[in-house]
């Protein structure tokens, strides 16, 4: 597929503890994930590696649009935060 099929997508509001494959489980399901990059915190409190809250994640478009209309604005099945699911604003 071209590169112009393909969409990157903001996720928020996940587990401040999840990895990968975590972010990648929560999307399969809507189609194929392509690239997952988990912005971390080096040392968080002293505590060592922790992510950032968000993900963003590189789908082909038509299962990025499906993602997105079936997982913004729901509650994220291990916590009690809303998950933000939305194509990724362009740098």
């Amino acid at each position: 597929m071209a590169a112009s099929n393909k969409i990157r997508l903001f996720v928020g509001g996940i587990d401040f503890g999840a990895d990968k494959a975590h972010v990648e489980s929560l999307l399969s399901p809507h189609g194929v994930v392509i690239d997952v990059f988990l912005p971390e915190y080096r040392r968080y409190k002293g505590k060592g590696v922790r992510n950032r809250g968000f993900a963003f994640v590189e789908m082909y478009r038509e299962d990025g649009e499906r993602a997105i209309t079936a997982l913004n604005d729901t509650q994220n099945p291990v916590t009690t935060r809303r998950l933000i699911v939305k194509e990724a604003d362009q740098r």
